[in-house]
Order: C-alpha cells, then structure tokens, then sequence
C-alpha cells in the first residue's frame, strides 16, 4: 500500500492492543494503527474531544461500553451498506427484493469472506456476534 509515513509514541497497552488487532486481522501492525486513526478521524472534532475524555476519566467501564455502542453501530451501518447494495443487485437483475434471513446470510457470509474464513469452518458456521 502507498502512502506517507507517520509515527507516533504509545503507551505499552495500546501498542498490545494494536498488535493484537493487527494479528487478528492479518494485517501489519502499521496497518492496523492506520486503519485505527482512519476511524477516528471519522469523529467530529467535538466527538474526538469528548471520546479522549471518556477514554481518560471513564476507566475500564467507559472502555467497554464504548465498544459495546461502537461496534453496534459498525454493524448497523454495514448492515444498512448490505441491504443497499441488495436491493440495487435484485432491482438491476429484476429480481424480487431479498428476505430479511436472505439479506442476514449475506452479511454473515461477506464477513467470513472478508476475514478469510472457510463458509465450512467452525469459525465461519456460527452466527457473528458484535461483541466479537
């Protein structure tokens, strides 16, 4: 991947926490630091603030249920990508529009695919959980 090099001092808990998400992802650790501050830029500069101070003052709790709420939300809006791109395959093919348990497998299915994970595998037969 092209792009600019940038470098940054972390505390040794959140360097683990990188190279933990960037062995699961399969990914180099630069990767998974970029792909971290792409989604935080995201943020409004307000949310920026007010996530650093939840961060900072909010402890283990905070922590958790910002990853609770946040990982809810990643799920609702690929989810509401999914449905979209669907409903624009069944309306291009003059299909009818997908079934609710149609569009769930969908999801499931271009999660595992997305992760590498074999459709057969004990990892990709269970239904996926946000909390994951």
């Amino acid at each position: 991947m092209a792009g600019v090099t940038m470098s940054f001092v972390a505390d040794p808990e959140l360097a683990a926490k990188v190279k933990e998400a960037a062995r699961i992802d399969g990914v180099s650790q630069s990767q998974a630091a970029a792909r971290a501050v792409a989604s935080g830029v995201l943020l409004s500069a307000g949310a920026r603030r007010n996530l650093r101070f939840a961060l900072e003052e909010g402890g283990v709790d905070a922590q958790r249920a910002l990853a609770t709420e946040l990982s809810r939300a990643v799920v609702q809006v690929a989810n509401d990508v999914l449905t979209r791109k669907l409903m624009e395959r069944a309306r291009l093919n003059g299909g009818e529009p997908p079934r609710e348990d149609d569009i769930q497998e969908e999801a499931n299915a271009a999660v595992r695919r997305h992760l590498g994970w074999n459709d057969n595998s004990a990892e990709g037969s269970e239904a996926l959980d946000v909390a994951d």
